[in-house]
């Protein structure tokens, strides 16, 4: 928006002294009330009982891009993805609604705009005709001379009423990159009696008084005068003489709106437009003198001068260059801080609160807390008690320690760590007759040493007995094909015997001799189950019932399936014992099609032993027959460090245990890394992210191969797991974890503009399930009534997605498939967004998918289901490239959109030339719409628009009944307000 030009401010100056006995009900430059969050407010925003209370006030003009704005509006967190609407309400007092005789609109607008009066629309400007949405894009964008025009509309007064009038605007932007927006609006009224005074202005204004003074009114016999705080229920009144009156007794620092009626000889006119003033606020300064002393590692002291009239103090304080404040409040001029970082630059400021306000911020002060003294590396490091597949490490103890970090790996392979507080630790699960090497870090209070030299060992060699020591276990399921793995204690060659019986009638061998095997069996049939034995090419090894595979369905098959989601499971405890046997009692003969991990899997630092006694040895038999497409959670990383160089590397035991789909052999499109990849079964697709050893900003690899994968995506479901859950407060808190924030505020957008479906978490050990949510990426108390697509359980009734928009996620975190139980969670448990919550179960989540509705249980540890909900999906499918819906041009009849307001369109394909009727039913078998084709259709694709008018005002539910010479088609759509 441009400045306004000299033209039209004269244009408006002569216009005004045209028609004197124009009352001004709303002025340029008015407050508002408004909300720029980029949300759905339907349509009950515009009536006058609508609750604006939590809407945020400003003056006009309103905008941005242009600099001439009195008040900044947001336009999002996207620069290249800007709201479309941003909504504006005011109230007006209007006594006697019958002494106008016409009202008079002038709308400042970029680029269009639609106003309500009282619910009413009394104008549309450069909108385009039928149904608008908040997504409704302005007709055209706007020139500089039209950013700043006026549009004039005539109104009639009758719409006002006495009292309270609202007018409700809504501005649209052209296109969602456009540079700026404007929006002003003047309101006036020509009426008849006694003249509206003018020139209203206020001065001399102190803490609790103030002078207003206006013009003279010809005829006038006194004025009187009401004023109050802005938003309050009720006016202050007072009357005068003169043109001019001082008030007092005022709160100070406080908004006041008022205004002014003449009283002539025949009677009171109208009141005027109102003005507005604020009182002053008394002095609070702004604290001096800061210093930083008694500085330790972990603690200082931060001091400054007394302010006179201080009630308290309060003090912000980060290391330089973090994102948040440390906030603290001290009754007096100075504060003791401590949990500080050692060796870290810190930066304080203080803020002055006096009785009725608050002072600026003062300057930063800095300081740097101490460095601990250095962590010496252990000494004396041997092995001792070598058998064929463990042996014991010890070292001399080492000053300062808290405990102590072992690794140790296969000379040339991937280090395991195990975590010891004594100087001793036993490994376990080795291979015999191999060279591993050994070495040892301490572990001081504020840092790490660095590890010790390494020492080598050879296993003792086996009694030539091979033995199974983990597995097998399938990955990579596809249509048409599957990996099957398993480790053994020796080196031999790898067979696998399958075939549709337990006769075996297919050999696959793979003669390289190694303890880790993995064979792919390929040129499969989709959702054919097959039996298979493993071993080497002398003996089979281990074959058995429960020893079989299915391959997945055909990519797009709407025939139903089933997964199983655990998350947080593998620490050896008697509920990651029930949460199993829970499963497989409630599945039966209908076990999972494949099994999803959602991240933590082996406690507590993700070695191969705590994989092996943890994870394989707990689900020998679901491990046999369940495909496993796993997730990485920070114990997997061995708690390392978030995003730390460590962590965004691959040498953790996961990498070398798992086989994932980076080159997109299960579909989506190929990520390149096991660390984050997708893949399809039947109608949905899967998509398993790192939120721990991936970076997740915009300009990431990880980030840019979602968006990627998600715009190719073209399921009826889409399905996204990791480890950090965006929303939680459980032993989790997502307002303030960097892990939990980034996901949510980098990853969640994407996936929410993309329709995804379903996100599944661990991490926080608790089970929490929200509501159908749309458009909350900040802190818990952000999120509002508007954010809740369907705030209901979910289940009676179930969650409705439907096109064109499909709008709508639910959040469930599931970290309680052996961790967990009775816990301490954060003061705001549960999160708001949450319909379902428990911190005291352990279980695991069981999700069905059936052509389009997806129904998901939380299955207990004791065979309960304590929570389930069902989307239901309806309308046509998703056309990725332009994230917009469409039919479907090979259906014989579609209709979209639908459901629909204003109207709809019937698309249908002819395969032969045919006379074609089409009639519309209501649900008690009343026509009420006929219509038929009096010549031949051709062969292929025909429209039809249906218009609302068809309904008479009736909503709901309809049946479209189609005729051609060969057959009968019908379609359900609702008609919607």
């Amino acid at each position: 928006m441009k400045k306004i030009t000299i033209l039209s401010f004269l244009a408006f100056c002569i216009f005004s002294k045209a028609y004197a006995d124009n009352d001004t009900l709303i002025n340029s430059k008015a407050a508002w009330k408004y909300l720029d969050n980029g949300s759905d407010q339907g349509t009950t925003w515009k009536s006058k009982t609508f609750n604006d209370s939590a809407w945020q006030t400003g003056t006009a003009q309103f905008g941005y891009g242009d600099g001439d704005e009195a008040t900044i509006v947001s336009y999002g967190p996207d620069l290249n993805n800007k709201f479309i609407t941003t909504y504006f309400r005011k109230t007006i007092v209007v006594s006697n609604p019958a002494q106008y005789t016409s009202l008079q609109l002038q709308l400042l607008r970029d680029d269009g705009a639609r106003v309500f009066l009282n619910g009413t629309n009394i104008a549309r400007s450069n909108m385009p005709t039928g149904t608008i949405s908040y997504t409704t894009l302005a007709k055209t964008n706007q020139s500089t001379a039209k950013e700043n025009k006026y549009y004039l509309f005539s109104i009639s007064p009758s719409l006002l009423v006495s009292g309270n009038n609202v007018i409700a605007v809504e501005v649209h932007q052209y296109n969602v990159t456009s540079d700026d927006l404007g929006f002003d609006l003047r309101l006036i009224g020509t009426f008849t009696g006694c003249g509206i005074p003018a020139g209203l202005a206020s001065s001399n204004i102190t803490t609790s008084s103030a002078q207003l003074d206006w013009t003279s009114v010809t005829g006038a016999v006194s004025y009187n005068i009401q004023y109050r705080i802005v938003g309050a229920g009720s006016w202050t009144t007072g009357s005068s003489t003169t043109n001019s009156l001082n008030i007092s007794s005022l709160s100070p620092s406080s908004n006041y709106e008022w205004q002014v009626q003449t009283v002539c000889s025949s009677g009171s006119g109208l009141f005027s437009s109102t003005a507005n003033f604020s009182t002053a606020s008394p002095s609070c300064d702004i604290p001096a003198g800061l210093s930083s002393s008694n500085i330790t590692t972990s603690s200082a002291t931060l001091g400054w001068t007394v302010v006179s009239g201080a009630v308290s103090y309060n003090v912000q304080y980060r290391i330089v260059g973090a994102g948040s404040w440390i906030t603290a409040t001290s009754a007096t001029n100075s504060l003791n801080i401590s949990s500080l970082s050692p060796a870290s630059n810190y930066e304080w400021h203080v803020q002055t609160s006096c009785s009725s306000n608050q002072s600026a911020y003062s300057l930063l002060n800095n300081f740097t807390t101490l460095t601990p003294p250095p962590c010496d590396a252990p000494a004396g490091l041997s092995v001792t008690g070598i058998t064929t597949a463990s042996a014991t490490t010890n070292w001399n103890t080492a000053s300062g320690a808290i405990n102590y970090i072992v690794q140790y790996r296969l000379v040339g392979g991937f280090w395991n760590q195990v975590a010891s507080a004594t100087t001793s630790v036993n490994l376990n699960g080795l291979t015999s007759a191999r060279t591993y090497e050994c070495q040892v870090q301490t572990v001081c209070q504020f840092s790490s040493s660095v590890f010790s030299s390494s020492v080598s060992f050879t296993t003792q060699q086996s009694s030539g007995i091979v033995t199974i020591q983990r597995g097998p276990y399938l990955q990579m399921l596809t249509p048409n094909s599957i990996h099957i793995r398993w480790k053994t204690d020796v080196a031999t060659n790898s067979r696998v015997r399958f075939g549709t019986d337990m006769s075996y009638n297919t050999i696959i061998d793979s003669s390289a001799n190694v303890t880790e095997h993995e064979v792919k069996i390929s040129g499969l049939n989709p959702d054919t189950k097959c039996y298979y034995s493993i071993g080497s090419s002398t003996i089979d090894l281990q074959g058995d019932p429960n020893n079989y595979f299915k391959t997945s369905l055909a990519t797009g098959s709407i025939a139903p399936f089933r997964v199983w989601a655990t998350g947080d499971f593998g620490n050896g405890s008697s509920a990651q014992d029930a949460v199993r046997d829970a499963y497989t009692t409630y599945a039966g003969n209908n076990p999972a099609n494949f099994w999803i991990w959602l991240g933590d899997n082996a406690y507590s630092t993700g070695t191969e032993t705590e994989f092996t006694n943890y994870v394989f040895a707990k689900y020998p038999t679901v491990m046999k027959n369940t495909p496993i497409y796993p997730g990485l959670g920070n114990h997997d990383y061995a708690n390392i460090g978030y995003q730390s160089a460590s962590a965004l590397g691959t040498n953790f035991p996961y990498f070398n245990l798992f086989t994932c789909p980076k080159n997109a052999e299960a579909g989506g499109v190929a990520s390149g890394s096991e660390k984050y990849y997708s893949y399809n079964y039947g109608n949905a697709h899967f998509i398993e992210l790192d939120s721990y050893g991936s970076l997740n900003n915009s300009t990431s690899t990880m980030y840019t191969w979602l968006q990627n994968d998600l715009n190719a995506n073209t399921q009826r479901w889409t399905v996204v797991y990791w480890h950090h859950p965006p929303y939680t407060m459980g032993t989790h808190n997502s307002d303030n974890d960097a892990e939990l924030i980034n996901m949510r505020q980098n990853i969640v957008p994407l996936l929410e503009s993309k329709k995804v479906d379903l996100v599944l978490c661990g991490h926080s050990h608790v089970y929490e399930r929200s509501v159908l949510l749309n458009g909350h990426f900040g802190l818990e108390n952000t999120l509002t009534a508007a954010m809740k697509v369907d705030a209901s359980s979910g289940f009676a009734p179930y969650y409705q997605k439907s096109s064109p928009n499909f709008t709508g996620t639910v959040y469930a975190v599931v970290g309680v498939s052996g961790q967990g139980g009775t816990i301490t969670s954060q003061a705001s448990w549960p999160h708001a967004a949450m319909y379902s919550y428990a911190k005291t179960l352990y279980g695991s989540m069981i999700v069905d998918f059936n052509n389009d509705t997806l129904h998901a249980k939380f299955l207990t540890s004791t065979g309960t289901i304590y929570d389930q909900f069902r989307i239901v999906k309806s309308g046509t499918a998703r056309n990725p490239a332009n994230n917009y819906f469409e039919a479907n041009n090979n259906e014989e009849l579609s209709v979209y959109p639908n459901p629909f307001s204003n109207e709809t369109i019937i698309r249908y394909n002819l395969e032969r030339e045919s006379p074609v009727s089409i009639e519309i039913y209501d649900l008690t078998g009343r026509k009420i719409y006929s219509f038929e084709y009096s010549q031949i259709q051709s062969v292929g694709l025909h429209e039809v628009n249906i218009d609302q008018g068809i309904f008479k005002n009736k909503f709901g539910l309809f049946e479209i009944r189609l005729r051609t010479n060969s057959k009968s088609l019908n379609k359900m759509i609702e008609h919607v307000e």
